[in-house]
C-alpha cells in the first residue's frame, strides 16, 4: 500500500522532504498502515528528514507492546483457573477420603481394605440389612392397640417356645410373667418389652426342656394374666403340681 504524502512534501527512497525550505517547520504528518489512518506530529527538515516507514514501524511496536499486554493478562487468567480447578479438585478427593474413612469405621475388619473392596463389602452389608428388614417387617415389638396373646413353636424339633402377649401395661405384670414361668418349670432364654401410650407387648422365647406343660396350658395362663389386673387365678396342669404362687419374686433364667 502506498503511503500518503502530505502537501508540501516529497517522498524519496522510503523518506519525506519538505521542498523549498531549510527551516524547521512543526506539521502534521499523515501516512496510511494497512487501511488505518495515523497521525503524528513531527519536526520536518531537508537536514533532518521524517521517515514514513519510522513512524510505521513506530506503531507497529506499539501494537506488538499491547499484543504481549493482552498475552500475559490471558496467562494469568488461564493460571488462576488452573489453581481454582486444582484446590477443588484436591478438595473433593479428600471429602471421598473421609467418607471412606467413615465406612471403614462402621463395617469390621476393613481398616487396610482398598477403596475398590471397601465399596464392594459396603454394597454387601447393605444388601444384607435390608433383606433382614424385610424379614421383620410386620414383627417388630411395637405394641398395638388389640389385645394379643400367640403361643408358638419357631421349631417344631425345639423345645424353645415363643409366648407373645400384648395387652394395657400395669404394676406387676412383668413380676407375674415371670413367676408364671417359674411356677411352670420353665426357663426364659429372651425377653423384648416395648412399651407405648399406655401398652405393653412382651415377646419371650422359653426353654419347655425340663417342663411337662403343654401349650395350651402355658397359654391359658398368660390369658389369665392378661385380662385380670389383680392376682391371677390357680393354674393347674396335668402334673398335679403345686398351685402357682405369684407372688414368687424368684426368676430362673
Amino acid at each position: 500500500m502506498i503511503p500518503f504524502v502530505p502537501p508540501g512534501f516529497t517522498l524519496r527512497d522510503g523518506y519525506c522532504y519538505m521542498n523549498n525550505t531549510t527551516t524547521t517547520t512543526t506539521t502534521t504528518t499523515q501516512c496510511w498502515d494497512q487501511g488505518r489512518y495515523l497521525q503524528k506530529l513531527a519536526c520536518k527538515s531537508s537536514s533532518s528528514p521524517c521517515s514514513v516507514l519510522t513512524l510505521l514501524n513506530d506503531d507497529n511496536n506499539n501494537n506488538s507492546e499491547k499484543v504481549n499486554i493482552c498475552w500475559r493478562e490471558k496467562e494469568a487468567k488461564a493460571a488462576a483457573a488452573s489453581k481454582s480447578h486444582s484446590d477443588a479438585e484436591r478438595r473433593r478427593r479428600e471429602r471421598i477420603n473421609t467418607h471412606l474413612n467413615t465406612l471403614r469405621n462402621l463395617l469390621p475388619n476393613t481398616t487396610k481394605t482398598d477403596k475398590a473392596s471397601l465399596l464392594a463389602e459396603v454394597v454387601r452389608h447393605v444388601k444384607e440389612l435390608k433383606q433382614h428388614a424385610k424379614g421383620t417387617e410386620g414383627h417388630g415389638p411395637i405394641p398395638g392397640e388389640a389385645d394379643e396373646l400367640t403361643v408358638v413353636h419357631p421349631e417344631p424339633s425345639s423345645s424353645l417356645i415363643m409366648a407373645t402377649l400384648c395387652c394395657e401395661d400395669r404394676p406387676g405384670l412383668l413380676s407375674e410373667l415371670t413367676n408364671a414361668f417359674k411356677a411352670l418349670r420353665l426357663r426364659t432364654v429372651r425377653a423384648e418389652i416395648t412399651t407405648l401410650g399406655g401398652r405393653v407387648k412382651n415377646v419371650f422365647f422359653i426353654d419347655r426342656e425340663h417342663s411337662e406343660t403343654s401349650l395350651s396350658c402355658l397359654e391359658d395362663t398368660l390369658k389369665a394374666i392378661m385380662v385380670k389386673p389383680g392376682p391371677p387365678p390357680i393354674v393347674r396342669h396335668e402334673s398335679k403340681r403345686p398351685r402357682i404362687n405369684y407372688h414368687n419374686n424368684d426368676f430362673m433364667v
